[in-house]
């Protein structure tokens, strides 16, 4: 956006901002699934004074994101619970990176990738179905991160860098490509002074310092203990490996039309500002394809397990490619001549821009399709019976009695109780067990053994090992919960433990 005025099209942007975030809050405002509870459960304690912890008295950092857990602590209130707030704010996170999309293209005189970001950003399935979690706010600060760069506002620019490195621990790459870039500027000539490096890492050390401190202090460590276990996860058999999980990611979308435009349009795009870099007036842009890039092999070489969710990050430098094809069709436009006739040349090349504009609204009309149906045929189905497992325990069991479970996030929200998780992500000596032949039934029965959890919640016939090692314990089911009453096609169960 202009440093001096408004323009007209920048409050066209504003309202389709807004307006984009009212349309993810009516459709996919109810959207929930488990990982983000944990971090849910670290703003609850928080707020209730009872310490940044996941079960009180254990210091231990199971939340990637320490920002989201502080900023839900700090605005939820009796109308808004954590879910609810979290969704809200994904809502808003998303059209607001969209919105850095158009800021960037303002700055880098390339409009229609602007138009094209702040339309098909917000829409992307990869990043709306993360609503609920840290990733689209974490997305949307470093999205800003890099349009405030472009505006040459760094300071601003290395706070949000520094934020989004506070929200999620990856949210360093986007300062690392952010800086490199300042530093080639500066090397080339472009900046006779290394003092935008300079102000953008100051902006970026005020919330990470403060944070590095007090994480190392507090927890021994500023590194959440769940980047570890995921990695242990990683290499069991029967996980998926990150990048080899990006080619189901990629038939999620094959079958439709839109997405496979799109992937032919955002690849037009890579080769031509390869081809034409240094001619290429929009080649800031590449710097988001050139972060999502780097992710993708950051996590590749980590070897985490594949979740949904990381997969997220790749989708600016996606929809930047995408932007740039376009803005280029636009710009070869402009080169095209009919004798001595301007006024004809300068018609085909508003012709062209109206044209682009009309297949973004297009395509971004087919992904609002594809998210009202995702909302309606994808939610996590075991969402209401978690809840209600959860909302069981926490009637029914002694508050300092602790509960078992696989998956710890909704049932342990609900349920108020000390969560021991066979998956490690609160207990990480539990992904000691993680090997090439293990098995989450194997980690089920070594923090049974360990922890001796007086309750587990599990959904019946799983975990068969961990049954038969309860059934040696003298486990009795306590509750029984039927799937079909939540909609959910298998049951839980409720075991009770001496």
């Amino acid at each position: 956006m202009s440093r001096t005025r408004i323009h007209p099209t920048d409050l066209l942007a504003i309202a389709l901002c807004a307006a984009l975030a009212g349309f993810l809050w009516l459709v996919m405002g109810g959207w929930r699934y488990d990982d983000p509870y944990i971090t849910y459960r670290y703003a609850e304690n928080i707020r209730a004074g009872i310490g940044f912890v996941y079960n009180p008295g254990q210091r231990i950092l199971s939340t990637t994101t320490p920002l989201f857990a502080l900023v839900l602590a700090g605005l939820q209130n009796p109308w808004l619970d954590a879910p609810t707030l979290a969704a809200l704010i994904g809502c808003i996170s998303l059209a607001l990176g969209g919105l850095a999309f158009w800021a960037m293209g303002r700055a880098w005189k390339a409009q229609i990738a602007g138009w094209a970001g702040l339309v098909l950003y917000p829409l992307f399935p990869l990043a709306f179905v993360t609503l609920g979690s840290e990733t689209p706010l974490y997305l949307a600060l470093c999205l800003w991160a890099f349009a405030l760069a472009a505006h040459k506002r760094y300071a601003l620019a290395g706070l949000c860098a520094g934020l989004a490195f506070v929200a999620r621990g990856d949210g360093a790459l986007a300062g690392l490509v952010i800086g490199a870039w300042l530093v080639a500027a500066s090397l080339a000539g472009n900046q006779s002074k290394i003092t935008p490096l300079i102000r953008f890492g100051l902006g970026w050390l005020i919330p990470v310092a403060p944070w590095l401190i007090f994480a190392t202090l507090y927890f021994g460590s500023p590194l959440p203990v769940t980047m570890a276990v995921k990695q242990a996860q990683g290499r069991m058999a029967i996980s998926t490996p990150f990048a080899q999980g990006f080619a189901t990611v990629q038939g999620w979308y094959l079958g439709g039309w839109q997405y496979r435009l799109e992937a032919a349009l955002a690849g037009i795009g890579a080769l031509s500002a390869i081809l034409f870099l240094r001619k290429n007036k929009m080649a800031g842009f590449w710097l988001l394809a050139l972060w999502s890039a780097i992710y993708f092999a950051s996590y590749a070489a980590l070897g985490v397990s594949s979740y949904f969710w990381y997969y997220a990050p790749l989708a600016p430098g996606f929809v930047a490619a995408l932007g740039m094809c376009l803005q280029q069709v636009v710009a070869w436009s402009t080169h095209i001549r009919f004798g001595e006739s301007q006024r004809l040349s300068a018609l085909v090349s508003r012709l062209a821009a109206m044209a682009c504009l009309v297949l973004i609204g297009l395509l971004g009309f087919m992904q609002a399709q594809s998210a009202i149906g995702t909302a309606r045929l994808a939610a996590d189905k075991r969402v209401g019976i978690y809840r209600a497992v959860g909302e069981w325990l926490n009637a029914n069991t002694p508050p300092g009695e602790s509960v078992g479970a696989l998956e710890v996030g909704i049932i342990g929200y609900y349920s108020h109780r000390p969560m021991i998780d066979f998956a490690g992500l609160i207990q990480p000596e539990v992904a000691q067990v993680f090997g090439r032949e293990a098995t989450y039934d194997d980690a089920a029965i070594a923090a049974f053994r360990k922890f001796h959890p007086a309750y587990i919640a599990q959904i019946e016939n799983a975990l068969p090992a961990l049954q038969a090692e309860t059934a040696r314990q003298n486990c009795a089911v306590a509750a029984r919960f039927s799937g079909a009453n939540y909609g959910y096609a298998q049951n839980m169960i409720i075991l009770k433990c001496n």
